[in-house]
């Protein structure tokens, strides 16, 4: 079974609890499941069932590059702040968006 961003359309809380629920129930079964999320705490709560991995970017000369090797573990850092910097997105906006991340709003 292959899962990329269930419920992406519903708020965070309820997504990742649904989703925690679901994949918990999959976990019961003789199953192979691959699922796609960007949501940390989902990875969090999955990672006593599941074996987890993601990918990585690196920015070098305004440009954003994949390796598109696995690595175990949950991804530390994201990647959609850096990519508004690339994008031309006023440096006040850029910034504000890391201080609320570095400082979080829930």
């Amino acid at each position: 079974m292959i899962f990329d961003e269930l419920f992406k359309g519903t708020n965070t809380v309820e997504r990742i609890a649904i989703n925690a629920a679901l994949f918990h129930e999959l976990s019961k079964g003789n199953h192979s499941i691959l699922v796609s999320t960007h949501d940390k705490e989902l990875a969090t709560l999955l990672r006593e069932r599941y074996e987890l991995y993601h990918f990585s970017e690196t920015v070098t000369d305004n440009q954003l590059t994949f390796d598109y090797k696995l690595k175990k573990g949950i991804a530390q850092e994201g990647n959609a702040i850096k990519i508004l910097r690339l994008y031309g997105y006023p440096d006040s906006v850029v910034e504000e968006a890391e201080r609320i991340k570095d400082r979080g709003f829930y």
